[in-house]
């Protein structure tokens, strides 16, 4: 309870909080007013032993825990209330004139009643909330034989298109969950099926795009092809796909201030997908558009994207040569927002360390290092096996960087064996490591021909303006080594001969 409690407070604004303990207020009798004085100490940032000695001024667990739930009540109610009273054109307003709607017709109020019901069956269709929608026609046929208007053999047939258009939808949401298992239950993530041959089994003719794909399964279906390209890094082939779901998206204009969360998001991966392209121009333009979304509706989703937006907006800076503004971003979004998602802090944070590394800033690399104390498996249990092992490689390839050899080489050998699966999912990943292991045992031989040669001939490369952006980003490292280059300056070539075509 108490931590449930903590990461509410934590995602309360100022103001939100001065509503809350007013709502607490209103609710408290005259002797209950120690939830007040826990929620104004939590907020405080007092932990759970400080609170109690300060609230009882001794150790009180069964008061505390009492005290506890009650506020945990309090708070999930004012949300409710919060959310019915803030957000009066979404689900939110349509549940609460179905429940009154409901609670009409039980008290016999039935000319009103059916009328509200209308009203949420008309907006419900109109927000291609089917589910919704079925509902409020559940509740009025149940009252059907008691509606004096001359409007139920209608209102029957308006039933039964909704009913199919929900079952349409359903089918789609159950396509989506077995159209992931695929990929999840893919035990060495083989490239078996191009995302079309997917698509076609999975949905039919899935690029027709048909009536059946709503706001919200039209992003689905963007999500699903985003999670394929990040599996087999395959962002070039499904460009024309992502802006024909973008387009048909866009199409449902009237929809977007209601799908906010999910316009976002859609606006998200396009500024994604150009930028694994590397067509950084085009990026930027999806992030400012991301970011004016952001503001907007109070700017309820600000903090909750901030990070993601900070990271995609650094990355293309980095990439495009202008690292320092990389750096810039990066830092005024991990100072801004407090108490952030832990993946999307580690990730910034991660991307941050690279950006210090390309400047051979080694002391700032190794303060961002330390703050990643834990265990591998404490890492791959909150932010999964893929960023655990990225930040791994990155560890190794620092380590190389600051000449320590022996621990770089023993770090190699338990990364191999930890994250043997992995490796299998990545082409290049097991090659990569080899070659790092040869440039740490002769380093002298880095800069031959030969070594060049069996480089050359051992990584899988895809047309330069197909490879994907960080797979060059790691070859870029291992190439400057080769060349006695500077590592920016590689990047930089690297990504100016993949870009010519576009």
């Amino acid at each position: 309870i108490m931590k449930a409690i903590s990461e509410i407070v934590a995602m309360m604004g100022t103001e939100e909080q001065q509503r809350f303990l007013n709502y607490q207020k209103q609710k408290n009798k005259r002797s209950h007013t120690h939830n007040t004085k826990l929620f104004k100490l939590l907020a405080s940032g007092n932990s759970k032993k400080s609170a109690v000695l300060k609230i009882y001024g001794e150790e009180n667990t069964n008061a505390y825990n009492a005290l506890n739930k009650r506020l945990l009540d309090n708070l999930l109610e004012f949300i409710a209330i919060e959310g019915f009273k803030n957000d009066a054109s979404s689900e939110m307003e349509l549940m609460k004139m179905l429940l009154t709607g409901r609670i009409l017709l039980k008290q016999q109020l039935y000319k009103t009643g059916f009328k509200l019901l209308k009203k949420v069956i008309q907006k419900s269709e109109a927000l291609e909330l089917f589910g919704l929608a079925a509902e409020a026609y559940h509740n009025y046929i149940e009252y059907l034989h008691k509606d004096t208007a001359n409007y139920k053999n209608e209102l029957i047939e308006k039933a039964q298109v909704n009913l199919s258009k929900f079952q349409e939808t359903e089918k789609l949401h159950l396509n989506f969950a077995l159209f992931r298992k695929s990929l999840s239950e893919n035990p060495n993530n083989e490239q078996l099926e191009s995302l079309s041959m997917l698509l076609n089994r999975f949905f039919g003719d899935a690029t027709q795009l048909q009536q059946s794909f709503t706001y919200k399964t039209l992003f689905q279906l963007m999500d699903t092809c985003n999670e394929y390209a990040s599996l087999y890094q395959e962002f070039y082939a499904i460009t024309p796909f992502m802006k024909k779901i973008y387009d048909t998206i866009s199409q449902k204009e009237h929809l977007s201030d209601h799908h906010l969360f999910y316009h976002i998001q859609v606006v998200y991966m396009m500024a994604n997908l150009y930028f694994r392209n590397k067509d950084f121009t085009t990026s930027l333009y999806y992030l400012e558009k991301m970011n004016h979304l952001m503001q907007q509706q109070n700017s309820s989703y600000q903090k909750r994207f901030a990070l993601k937006y900070g990271l995609l907006k650094s990355l293309n800076f980095h990439y495009n040569g202008q690292i320092k503004k990389a750096i810039t971003i990066a830092e005024s979004k991990l100072s801004q927002i407090k108490n952030p998602e832990i993946a999307d802090h580690s990730n910034l944070l991660l991307a941050l360390a690279m950006y210090y590394f390309h400047l051979k800033n080694t002391n700032k690399v190794s303060s961002i290092l330390r703050y990643w104390h834990r265990t591998d498996a404490w890492y791959i249990k909150h932010l999964g096996v893929e960023w655990t092992a990225k930040k791994n490689m990155f560890e190794i390839i620092f380590h190389v960087e600051k000449e320590n050899r022996e621990y770089a080489l023993s770090r190699i050998k338990s990364f191999k064996k930890r994250f043997k699966p992995y490796l299998n999912k990545l082409t290049n990943a097991s090659v990569f490591l080899r070659l790092i292991e040869k440039h740490i045992q002769n380093p002298e031989n880095t800069q031959t021909e030969a070594f060049a040669l069996y480089a050359e001939k051992s990584i899988v490369w895809k047309e330069q303006d197909q490879e994907d952006i960080f797979v060059m980003n790691s070859y870029a490292w291992l190439k400057s080594k080769m060349t006695a280059t500077d590592l920016s300056e590689v990047l930089k070539n690297l990504i100016a001969s993949s870009t010519k075509k576009h």
